[in-house]
């Protein structure tokens, strides 16, 4: 018989700090910290240090997550994860573009391959991917071929082919 393994539930906040890994340390406040002079303030949930704009972007989301629909919260998270890295951001537009560049079919986006062809339809960042999970498991949205298809219908910056 197999062993059952007790997951640790954690909250929608708790998952989406562990994504954005902003500075977070279980540490006490400097002087000039404590002072209020600072970007940092210690999140009384978990007792680590967190930055105060990571904080106010967590609460932000998670109140929109009460009200509103997915597509609103997953407009944010893509925001933020455009602007939380910016060089890494210029990165996978690089990528992005020569990866549209390389396919055999532009229009349909398949590739050259020896053993078959394989059609791609987006390039999915894994941290948005993990920013995403972290708000949403995988029971409340399910990320299959039709959300895939509104998610470039939404933000075509990541869809490949010229035609879904």
């Amino acid at each position: 018989m197999a062993k059952k393994t007790k997951q640790r539930q954690t909250s929608p906040g708790k998952r989406v700090f562990n994504i954005l890994k902003g500075v977070s340390q279980k540490r006490k406040l400097t002087p000039t910290e404590k002072a209020g002079n600072s970007k940092y303030t210690v999140d009384e949930a978990s007792g680590m240090v967190r930055n105060i704009k990571d904080m106010e972007f967590v609460d932000q989301l998670m109140e929109v997550r009460r009200k509103k629909k997915p597509w609103e919260v997953i407009d944010m998270i893509v925001e933020r994860w455009a602007q939380s890295a910016p060089k890494q951001f210029e990165v996978f537009k690089t990528h992005l573009e020569s990866t549209r560049q390389d396919m055999k079919d532009k229009k349909f986006a398949s590739t050259d391959s020896k053993i078959a062809d394989r059609r791609m339809t987006m390039i999915f960042p894994v941290k948005l991917h993990n920013m995403i999970r972290s708000v949403y498991k995988s029971d409340e949205l399910i990320m299959d071929k039709e959300f895939n298809r509104d998610f470039c219908k939404r933000y075509p910056f990541f869809q490949i082919p010229e035609k879904l």
